[in-house]
């Protein structure tokens, strides 16, 4: 039964090593500025990869209670407790996902970089182009022109 287990496990391995490449890739558009060449692609395979990285996290947690243990980390925890093939697989996924997570709240940032920059500049053009910049009744700016 434990084989099913580790298959289960590289499976969601080898899901996690492809979506962290997604997210390099997506790193490599953001810097590179080249995002919207890219972009349409990139949804579609971090889409896909995170429904396999669910369905295989399933399987995970089905083998698990196959095995009579709970399916959680408690569960995994018991399970890789006798089996060093097990615990091989386990940590290097538990050491992929982080770097993914990291990976994805750096993404994370530099869009939110991008977008606050490109407001930034709308409201320079909105300025130079005559657009008065009029405080309301509650004396501040409209939204539109507001700086986040």
């Amino acid at each position: 039964m434990t084989a099913a287990l580790l298959d289960a496990l590289q499976e969601e391995l080898n899901a996690v090593e492809a979506f962290t490449k997604v997210l390099e890739q997506e790193e490599a558009a953001l810097i590179d500025g080249n995002l919207m060449a890219v972009l349409p692609g990139i949804v579609e395979r971090k889409t896909d990869l995170t429904e396999k990285l669910s369905n295989f996290g399933k399987q995970r947690e089905a083998a698990l209670t196959d095995l009579g243990l709970p399916a959680s980390r408690e569960g995994m925890n018991t399970a890789i407790g006798s089996d060093n093939s097990l615990a091989d697989v386990w940590k290097k996924l538990l050491t992929l996902a982080e770097r993914a997570r990291a990976r994805n709240v750096t993404n994370g940032l530099l869009i939110k970089t991008r977008m606050d920059y490109n407001h930034q500049a709308l409201i320079a053009l909105r300025l130079a182009a005559g657009a008065p910049a009029i405080y309301g009744p509650d004396g501040r700016l409209p939204m539109s022109m507001q700086t986040r």
